[in-house]
């Protein structure tokens, strides 16, 4: 005979749910109500395959506990189009889109018996991508190819000193009636990469120079 399900089992029983929408969280430093979404913790553990002649066995390895990703809203948002960057050499007017600088740390593994622990290795900024514009005059390639010159001068072969092409760049981010709310200064900026851009007689389209810049490190300063 087969067996009867309880009642309680098919039945609908009446709960409160918990809602993605009612949390807090507390980060030193951070003002919690600026943190608009989350995810709950998540752990994995890996696989380990035991092979025995023609089959293959599971049982479970190490476990990590996955990143957890947190997103960030002003009250007052920052806007991507507020922004001023000066160069030495290149007119504001002509930068048409940055990034932000970005660290990424190495993870350093600490592996113990069953269980994996992390803590943070080196620290290393990541290249910045720039974008501008090529204007008749005056001629951001020209101003762009004085700064290589300095990395490299291409009729002589002559490499310059890192004092000469190294340079310090300020960057702002502003607000909505133009007063600066964020400034950040990039210590030691080379050029990585220059890329001259594209022509294409199918196109009114400007010309763009898209640049690579590294630097030594960050520093925002309000």
């Amino acid at each position: 005979m087969a067996e009867l399900l309880d009642p309680s089992e098919i039945m609908f029983t009446p709960f409160e749910p918990k809602t993605q929408n009612r949390f807090i969280m507390y980060i030193e430093g951070i003002p919690a109500f600026t943190i608009k979404a989350m995810n709950r913790p998540s752990i994995q553990f890996d696989e380990v395959i035991l092979e025995h002649i023609n089959v293959k066995r599971y049982v479970k390895g190490k476990g990590a506990w996955q990143p957890s990703e947190i997103m960030f809203t002003p009250f007052e948002p920052k806007t991507q189009n507020r922004f001023i960057m000066f160069i030495e050499g290149i007119p504001a007017f002509t930068i048409k889109a940055m990034n932000r600088p970005s660290i990424q740390f190495d993870e350093v593994v600490l592996e113990h018996i069953n269980v994996k622990r992390y803590v943070k290795g080196k620290g290393a900024w990541q290249p910045l991508e720039i974008t501008l514009y090529d204007p008749v005059v005056p001629s951001a390639a020209q101003s762009v190819m004085e700064w290589v010159r300095e990395h490299h001068e291409s009729v002589t072969g002559r490499q310059g000193y890192s004092d000469f092409y190294k340079r310090d760049i300020t960057f702002n981010l502003l607000g909505p009636v133009g007063d600066i709310v964020e400034e950040w200064t990039l210590k030691g900026t080379y050029i990585e990469a220059a890329n001259f851009g594209t022509m294409d007689y199918a196109t009114s389209d400007p010309v763009e120079i898209a640049l690579t810049l590294k630097y030594d490190y960050a520093i925002l300063q309000f």
